[in-house]
């Protein structure tokens, strides 16, 4: 089961829908991005396959819209579905419409679903599947962890977990999620028959970068950060890729964990446990050379003892420094806004796209009211920054607001 397809439903057994398409699950707040919606009707548009908690905007062909309805009905199914109708006419008679919502909400305590253990509680329901972890729940209660996505392909309910459980920086194993590098709590401790230590070459990195920030409508991921372990002997660049990660604390958060131990130093072990262990515990490994605590990654037990191997994390490189990020608008205007921070130089460079995609020339950028640029034909400008709060300003024929953008350089 866990490799077959999350059964989605498709617009073609609800009747007569103009467009043919799986109906989507949205989980967790999703504001600050866009979900398309199906046309159904002449003026009525399918958000999801369930109520949503919130429609907070609408966009028509890109253009913010006030003159929309959210509306919660049973289908002929008998399922309950979120809608949205258009109360002022399109100019077009094939509209794109897109919503920034907070999505499916526990059906007892009306709370957004957004702990990564819930929406995979919630995924496996509709395979009509148990599957929960309380331990990777109550992690991620405990560091206020909260992500949002879709479940909107034809894939399997081992994808999606995958997905999820990776864009928190988690490990899968077996019947346990567990975060990596482990964090500090409780460890098994065991007795070990023989233990086999060596130290780590592979996986290690000097510089790693999360892409997250999962944009639907444009299919990609629409943020990063860079993240350098200063002075590190290491070259090598990682990149991890979370599309359920939707802020920029959490990206930093999950940043900072894995190039700390990948800049660090750690050694893998394979030993034999005299007792039955499973993948996913961590335990205390009693070894003169290189105690610590270990993940044990892969666990193969016999009769008498288990053969285990895993790694211990000796030390975790202290200096790094966020060297990079990016941002982008994408919600709150028509146009699209691209920012890229380069830290080591101090230094933001401003991409500007139309509704099309493309770069828009001729846009006057001006930094805290102060110092303006003009695009040119590639839609950037460039300015030398300095920490703190600042604004951006856009004016041109196709600009959509005059409102100032906000932009924090920590």
């Amino acid at each position: 089961m866990l490799f077959e397809d999350v059964p989605l439903v498709s617009t073609n057994k609800l009747g007569a829908f103009f467009d043919s398409q799986l109906i989507a699950h949205h989980y967790g707040d999703l504001t600050r991005s866009r979900v398309r919606c199906v046309k159904v009707e002449s003026d009525m548009w399918l958000v999801a396959g369930h109520p949503c908690q919130a429609v907070e905007k609408c966009f028509v062909d890109n253009g913010a819209t006030e003159g929309f309805q959210a509306i919660v009905r049973a289908d002929v199914d008998g399922v309950v579905r979120q809608y949205v109708r258009l109360t002022s006419p399109s100019a077009s008679d094939q509209p794109i419409v897109e919503v920034c919502i907070k999505g499916k909400m526990n059906p007892i305590t009306g709370k957004l679903i957004e702990n990564p253990d819930e929406i995979i509680e919630d995924i496996a329901k509709l395979c009509e599947r148990v599957l929960r972890f309380p331990l990777f729940r109550e992690q991620c209660n405990l560091r206020g962890l909260r992500i949002a996505g879709s479940v909107y392909e034809a894939r399997s309910l081992r994808s999606y977990v995958n997905e999820i459980i990776q864009s928190c920086g988690a490990e899968w194993l077996g019947d346990n999620a567990v975060f990596y590098p482990p964090v500090e709590g409780y460890a098994v401790p065991v007795e070990a028959a023989s233990i086999t230590t060596h130290v780590a070459m592979t996986d290690v990195a000097g510089v790693l970068s999360v892409f997250y920030g999962w944009n639907h409508s444009q299919e990609r991921n629409g943020n990063f950060i860079e993240l350098t372990a200063k002075g590190c002997q290491y070259t090598n660049k990682g990149a991890i890729y979370a599309r359920w990660l939707r802020s920029p604390r959490d990206a930093e958060a999950l940043a900072r964990r894995v190039l700390g131990k990948r800049a660090g130093e750690f050694v893998k072990v394979t030993a034999t446990i005299e007792e039955k262990i499973r993948a996913g515990t961590v335990i205390d490994l009693p070894d003169r050379n290189f105690p610590g605590r270990m993940l044990v990654l892969a666990a193969t037990p016999t009769e008498v003892n288990t053969q285990v191997e895993g790694e211990i994390v000796l030390s975790v490189y202290p200096n790094l420094l966020v060297t990079q990020y990016s941002t982008e608008n994408l919600s709150v205007r028509s146009e699209r806004i691209d920012v890229l921070i380069n830290l080591e130089k101090m230094e933001a460079v401003i991409s500007i796209f139309d509704q099309q995609n493309r770069p828009m020339e001729g846009v006057k950028v001006t930094y805290d009211g102060s110092i303006t640029k003009v695009t040119g034909v590639t839609g950037v400008v460039t300015f030398a920054v300095s920490k703190g709060n600042h604004t951006l300003l856009l004016e041109g024929k196709r600009i959509s607001s005059s409102e100032p953008y906000p932009l924090l350089i920590p």
